[in-house]
């Protein structure tokens, strides 16, 4: 009980130290905003094209990581099918290592999907003229995004293949719960704590302050940034109504 009533003790002082610091932060944001707003223009590095390259260099670095972990996943695979199952110890480091590196694979490739839509939508070039509107993209955001969906095909072809499901690139939610219930209970357990951990955090704390956030940028501008209010608005209504969901499947 004392053990308990510790451990509780120090998850709240942590709790309130990422406020403290939470705080901090979003007050020098703020006062970066408003630094800038009296300047009336941005440093000189703080361009587009500066932050594009910076965000092409971290879809490269992510792309060769990428690869990296398919080719070490390949070897593993490898090794564990070649591997008897009379050496339970070394079978079960292969297949622990398999899944493992196919997590890592599944982190490398949704951020590098999310980069390289962001890239795409901010390197285009919108020309409006009687005509209408005109869209120009860069080959390589073009180049990027064809990639990205290329390694969503080879993760679900390497998931389907370690899984022994076969999964598709465009699953429903039907599909997803299905594709849960056939994984191992330990495995299916470690999924739903760790999505009740990510509604919790986005629910009690990345939203909130990204409320906070976009007031200090409304404050700092002297507009209100109506569009990212609206958008952390959706995002946190539609998550709290999914719970909705949650209790009529449980408390029929």
């Amino acid at each position: 009980m004392v053990s308990n009533q510790s451990d509780k003790k120090k998850a709240r002082i942590r709790r309130n130290s990422v406020h403290f610091i939470s705080g901090i932060l979003i007050g020098a944001f703020a006062g970066i905003f408003r630094a800038i707003r009296e300047f009336e223009q941005l440093p000189a590095f703080l361009t587009m094209d500066n932050l594009l390259t910076a965000l092409r260099c971290v879809e490269v670095a992510l792309l060769i990581a990428a690869a990296y972990v398919v080719y070490r996943f390949l070897a593993s695979q490898k090794a564990f099918q070649a591997c008897s199952e009379d050496n339970e110890e070394e079978y079960e480091r292969l297949y622990n290592l398999s899944h493992r590196q196919l997590g890592y694979l599944s982190v490398l490739v949704n951020i590098l999907a999310s980069l390289a839509v962001v890239c795409l939508l901010l390197g285009n070039d919108i020309h409006s003229d009687k005509e209408g509107l005109s869209f120009f993209f860069s080959f390589f955001e073009i180049g990027m995004f064809l990639v990205m969906i290329g390694l969503q095909f080879i993760f679900v072809k390497l998931n389907n293949m370690v899984r022994h499901y076969k999964l598709s690139l465009f699953a429903t939610d039907e599909d997803m719960v299905d594709y849960l219930n056939s994984l191992d209970e330990g495995e299916r357990q470690a999924y739903y704590v760790n999505s009740h951990q990510i509604v919790f955090n986005l629910n009690f704390r990345i939203l909130p302050l990204l409320y906070v956030l976009v007031f200090a940028v409304s404050a700092a501008t002297g507009q209100a940034q109506v569009l990212g209010y609206l958008v952390v608005a959706i995002v946190h209504i539609y998550i709290n109504l999914l719970q909705v969901k949650s209790v009529q499947a449980y408390y029929r």
